[in-house]
């Protein structure tokens, strides 16, 4: 989007922005909530330095729907979608993680050998990111359908 931050602004807008094929990041804050002011800066940075990534801000006071759909009951939260599908979440200001994450989840994994992709699945496996694994496994064997060794990840 640009290296912008975007305020959501309604629950339909968030669901197109989330349906995204890239990467997009949501930080759901509070206007009253201290650690997300500390953070936010950080966060505006990412995006900036990220501009083929999308960045959310979701107000919980003022998208109350969104908010109890995640269940999100503290901030900041940090959710990771992409396509739809949620991949990762942060809880608290532990805004290190949050671009750790964003530094993983938003490579550029089109130029991956399967192999190469399996090799991060691994990694992100034995690092507790399991669905960040299933998504470079399933990455893998799509590249390389008939390579059983990807199946059975040996």
């Amino acid at each position: 989007m640009g290296g912008q931050t975007i305020t959501i602004t309604s629950e339909s807008q968030f669901n197109q922005l989330i349906a995204s094929p890239s990467l997009t990041i949501v930080d759901f804050t509070a206007t009253w909530c201290g650690p997300c002011k500390m953070v936010a800066p950080r966060f505006e940075a990412l995006a900036q330095q990220n501009p083929n990534l999308n960045f959310l801000k979701v107000d919980v006071d003022e998208q109350k729907g969104i908010a109890a759909r995640f269940e999100v009951s503290a901030m900041p939260t940090f959710m990771f979608f992409k396509g739809g599908e949620k991949l990762e979440q942060v809880v608290g200001a532990d805004i290190a993680k949050v671009e750790q994450l964003t530094s993983s989840l938003g490579a550029d994994t089109a130029s991956l050998t399967a192999d190469e992709l399996k090799a991060l699945g691994n990694k992100a496996f034995t690092s507790g990111s399991h669905s960040l694994a299933v998504t470079y496994f399933s990455q893998a064997i799509d590249k390389d359908p008939k390579n059983h060794v990807l199946y059975s990840n040996r």
